[in-house]
């Protein structure tokens, strides 16, 4: 039976590693560290803007409940405090995110060469989801 299509594309692969050059190979392995070190990036930012987005949620929804009883209503408006300004830090922690993945890239870019430059220069974090 002939191998399948995916098969037969990861056999070419591997061949093709093995055909590479020490050099080419370390070039190969210093791109792979470098999106690495985006996808962390990536991945600590979006973790940090999820847990600044719950907390601010969460502060107004406890103020709100607050504020059925006078005798509360003081800490009611700290907790709409603080949820306001939660909710004005979620930008900053993106603007915060763009900056230091512009000044990684830059900082990883001078390790590579122009062929892995410019695929860096493509390279997209993936998004990823939460699995139970």
């Amino acid at each position: 039976m002939a191998p399948s299509h995916s098969t037969a594309t990861h056999t070419s692969s591997v061949s093709h590693s093995a055909d590479m050059n020490p050099l080419e190979r370390r070039r190969d392995a210093q791109m792979d560290a470098a999106r690495d070190r985006l996808q962390e990036l990536h991945d600590l930012y979006a973790l940090v803007h999820l847990l600044v987005d719950f907390l601010a949620g969460l502060t107004f929804t406890v103020g709100s409940v607050l504020f059925f009883w006078p005798a509360t209503e003081t800490p009611a408006i700290w907790l709409f405090v603080i949820g306001s300004v939660l909710f004005m830090a979620k930008p900053t922690v993106r603007l915060v995110h763009m900056l230091h993945d512009g000044r990684t890239r830059r900082s990883l870019e001078r390790a590579l060469s122009d062929e892995a430059r410019s695929k860096l220069a493509r390279f997209t974090p993936r998004a990823r989801t939460l699995r139970m």
